[in-house]
């Protein structure tokens, strides 16, 4: 597995070849993503990571909600294809079960999303946390993968990766 630093860099790398880069999912605030594209959009649905967010990135687009339901708002704004960082989930042994099952992994929401966006088979998605794929909260794998045919598929460090069919 990754380290956080790892996961950074691995963002930045992939993000290289484009100009947009969205990330759903802020750990108190922190995004992975920021710097690596010259648009940066984050997306979370805590107010209190979202407001951390708007302090530390400077012209971040930053929008508070469920990603599942406000990536398609941004997809309508962004006309080009973009880079994914996919991380939006509370985590059981940091957040309570309740508040888990009132925000459930958005994982599935958001690939449909970038499925149904015009620019979708041309972007990159990464999808952080696949070890927990099939665990409390969690789609299985076979879900997500299900939602994954435009892309090639690839894994390694947890990370599973979509990239555009050549």
């Amino acid at each position: 597995m990754l380290t956080a630093q790892g996961k950074h860099e691995l963002i930045h790398e992939t993000a290289l070849s484009y100009d947009v880069m969205i990330e759903t999912g802020l750990y108190l605030g922190a995004g992975s993503g920021y710097g690596a594209a010259e648009r940066y959009v984050v997306i979370d649905v805590s107010e209190e990571n979202c407001a951390r967010a708007r302090e530390q990135y400077a012209g971040a687009e930053v929008w508070q909600g469920d990603s599942a339901l406000v990536l398609p708002l941004v997809l309508r704004l962004v006309d080009e294809p973009a880079c994914f960082w996919l991380d939006a989930h509370l985590v059981v042994e940091y957040d309570s079960e309740e508040m888990v099952r009132e925000h459930p992994i958005p994982l599935l929401g958001e690939l449909e999303a970038i499925r149904a966006w015009e620019h979708g088979p041309a972007s990159t998605i990464l999808i952080d946390d696949e070890r927990l794929f099939g665990s409390f909260g969690w789609p299985s794998r076979g879900d997500v993968l299900a939602l994954c045919d435009l892309w090639d598929v690839d894994d390694a460090e947890d990370i599973l990766r979509l990239t555009p069919k050549l």
